[in-house]
């Protein structure tokens, strides 16, 4: 199959994305990845397989809408019976109807999670020539490099519609922003296109590495300085030891003089 072929059909399209993905360790659990609205479909992967295994034959297809329950409908099942449905398919669905996007993404990237552990409510990047590769989710507009961009950073909740709730909530409040990091999970991105979310995703983990590599920098320097004020405390300390001893062994000398010279004096 052409690449043209491969870049028009989202069931060719979902494997060759994840696959890449788990190459550079980005996407390694089941049912993560890419997700593609094409046609008032929805192309997702399906549990039980990790990324770096898909074949198009694994792919769901979901209505676009959801059921009146507020569940993924299935609108096509894989060829192999036996494959579940993505236990995060609800959440890609959601975030699809809601915002009216063509893509979301879930990635698992280690860089992402530690920033979520170091920081509490959110990351900021602003002034930046890079900026102009994200797409304002609420807005659809490309933001400028002046702009600000904030990822806000959220906890993972049981059940999953108490976390859709809250992502929800975290890409309204938190405008412009293009996704939403989840504590001990990842980061979602949304998208009009799996080629923006892509040069999104890009984006957005090299401002978190930078920030890492700022942070470490900026870590590492202050503990410079405090081993150096310390090293600076201990040798005043040893100066003002040696220079007791020092006052200590003249006074003794100094008072066995003048016991030696008052015996003599008798």
């Amino acid at each position: 199959m052409s690449t043209k072929d491969i870049l028009s059909d989202p069931k060719q399209l979902i494997p060759f994305l994840n696959r890449k993905l788990y190459e550079k360790g980005d996407s390694y659990s089941p049912g993560t990845g890419f997700c593609i609205k094409k046609d008032y479909k929805v192309y997702l992967a399906p549990a039980e397989i990790n990324p770096d295994l898909l074949s198009s034959e694994d792919i769901y297809t979901f209505n676009e809408m959801l059921d009146e329950n507020g569940n993924p409908d299935v609108d096509k099942a894989p060829v192999n019976e036996s494959l579940a449905t993505s236990k995060y398919s609800k959440i890609y669905l959601h975030l699809l109807e809601e915002f009216s996007c063509n893509c979301v993404l879930l990635v698992e990237s280690q860089s992402i999670k530690i920033a979520a552990d170091l920081y509490s409510d959110s990351l900021v990047f602003s002034n930046n020539e890079c900026l102009t590769n994200i797409t304002n989710t609420l807005t659809k507009e490309r933001l400028k490099c002046n702009d600000s961009l904030k990822i806000p950073i959220i906890p993972d909740k049981q059940p999953q519609d108490d976390l859709i709730s809250d992502l929800i909530n975290a890409l309204y409040s938190n405008s412009p922003t293009c996704g939403c990091i989840i504590k001990g999970f990842g980061l979602i991105l949304l998208g009009e296109s799996w080629m923006s979310v892509r040069n999104m995703f890009e984006t957005v983990k090299q401002f978190i590495q930078l920030e890492l590599s700022s942070l470490q920098y900026r870590i590492r320097n202050d503990l410079t300085q405090q081993i150096s004020q310390i090293n600076h405390r201990i040798d005043n300390l040893e100066q003002q030891i040696n220079n007791n001893k020092h006052s200590s062994l003249a006074s003794n000398r100094i008072h066995k003089l003048k016991s030696d010279v008052e015996k003599e004096l008798i």
